[in-house]
């Protein structure tokens, strides 16, 4: 309406000029010259009532990135009163440094990729992001949204963001090249013991591993204490509330070093990052990877299958719990509220775009429609996610980053040496000196930590 006012102000003023005096006195013609300029009038009106939204996102490799970029596209092409900008970044650490600073200074993107977990709660906490409780109860998301899924944007039983994909850590194998081996995927740990004596016998490794990639390490020490001592114990332990010299960290040491004493591993993982080693799975020269999924290089030879399962039973006891990195969608608390924003987040938890987010990378969409049309590898991953009964998203996503970025180190070295008590006395000192004594710990007062560091 303004710019229609300024319209008829300026025509106005022309009128008011000698040389178009006796215009005023010519309806037809003023009338010619009111629908000239009309369409300047509506344009600028149009172009005051757009409103511009700024979009952050990580993506993983260039076909990723095609994808992002194609999907925000067509946001646009549907939403003419909304001009969405989309910024892609690579490399993680400068992605962290950049997210950091647009909470601190409190100006930045208007929606912000980031990871689920602790570090949406930790923003939360401090006030640095928007509660979507009402946003996500007005339009139904627990209809379709995974619980498992809601539970990575969970803070004090309120989402704090929108979750869009899942990286499910499982077994992945080859599948050809286990049946000619005359193998099933390890169910128990006695399987996957027994597998890796007998591969071990026929010059094959029975897991491929890149510990280059030294935060990887981090699923195995995950996976072994989740099956062996349950969630609510691991989740006690990076809090920081459980002594890592404690037996029942040593007995989860103690089992890794069975995997390390019986050459499961391939003997140049130290070479190898955690996607360099997937070739391996398949070439057939190891029989298993622990990894989030096929790398985006890999290319599978025809007649080739990769499939998937749960990390092996341990304790029976234990149901089996899953390492499922999340990663979301925030709103910082420095953005406005609008009608513009509200539709962007719909179309973020929509079908259409989880589906087409996650088809590029193995990663399971939190819309439980949208796993349909996905390929085989994607369709397993998400069975198996879906059947999970919890889990954790990745230790160092939820453990405070002083310490989980410490660990890999430790790990990698454990990997080498092989000394349970070692290891744990290391990690003990860690703890302490990142939480305090036990005595002086208690979890209710944990001190800040800077939830934008990450490695996975």
């Amino acid at each position: 309406m303004r710019a229609v006012m300024q319209a008829l102000g300026y025509l106005r003023q022309l009128i008011k000029r000698s040389a178009l005096i006796g215009l005023a006195r010519r309806p037809g013609l003023l009338l010619c010259l009111l629908c000239y300029l009309s369409p300047i009038a509506a344009a600028k009106l149009q172009a005051s009532s757009t409103q511009s939204l700024h979009v952050a996102v990580y993506i993983d490799g260039a076909q990723h990135r095609r994808q992002v970029e194609s999907l925000f596209r067509r946001f646009n092409e549907h939403h003419s009163d909304i001009e969405l900008t989309t910024a892609v970044h690579r490399g993680i650490d400068s992605y962290a440094n950049k997210v950091e600073k647009w909470m601190s200074t409190g100006a930045g993107p208007d929606l912000v990729y980031w990871y689920g977990g602790k570090r949406i709660a930790q923003f939360a906490e401090l006030g640095k992001i928007t509660d979507l409780q009402d946003f996500w109860q007005r339009h139904e998301l627990d209809n379709y949204i995974t619980s498992a899924s809601k539970q990575a944007v969970n803070f004090r039983g309120r989402a704090h963001a929108i979750p869009a994909a899942t990286l499910l850590w499982a077994l992945h194998y080859n599948k050809q090249q286990l049946e000619q081996w005359q193998l099933e995927p390890p169910e128990t740990w006695q399987d996957l013991l027994r597998s890796c004596k007998i591969l071990r016998a026929r010059g094959i490794d029975a897991l491929a591993f890149g510990s280059r990639t030294q935060w990887s390490t981090h699923a195995w020490f995950d996976y072994i204490n989740l099956r062996l001592h349950g969630l609510d114990f691991y989740q006690q332990l990076l809090d920081g509330n459980i002594s890592f010299t404690d037996a029942r960290v040593l007995s989860s040491l103690e089992h890794w070093k069975q995997l390390l004493d019986a050459e499961c591993f391939n003997q140049n993982h130290a070479n190898l990052t955690i996607w360099e080693s997937f070739p391996r799975v398949v070439l057939g020269k190891s029989a298993f990877s622990l990894c989030e999924g096929l790398p985006q290089f890999v290319r599978l030879p025809p007649g080739i299958d990769i499939e998937v399962s749960n990390f092996p039973r341990i304790n029976d006891k234990h149901p089996l719990y899953t390492v499922h990195p999340t990663n979301v969608f925030m709103v910082p608390s420095y953005v406005s509220w609008s009608p513009a924003l509200e539709t962007l987040l719909l179309y973020i938890a929509s079908e259409e775009f989880q589906r087409a987010f996650s088809s590029t990378l193995v990663r399971v969409p939190a819309h439980t429609g949208a796993v349909r049309g996905q390929n085989k590898v994607n369709t397993e991953v998400a069975k198996l996610f879906y059947a999970s009964p919890g889990g954790i998203q990745f230790l160092d996503r939820d453990s405070d980053i002083r310490f989980s970025s410490e660990t890999p180190k430790i790990f990698v070295n454990f990997m080498q040496h092989r000394n349970v008590k070692q290891t744990a006395a290391e990690l003990e000192d860690l703890r302490t000196n990142v939480f305090g004594p036990l005595e002086k710990h208690p979890q209710t007062s944990k001190p800040k930590q800077n939830p934008t560091k990450h490695q996975s």
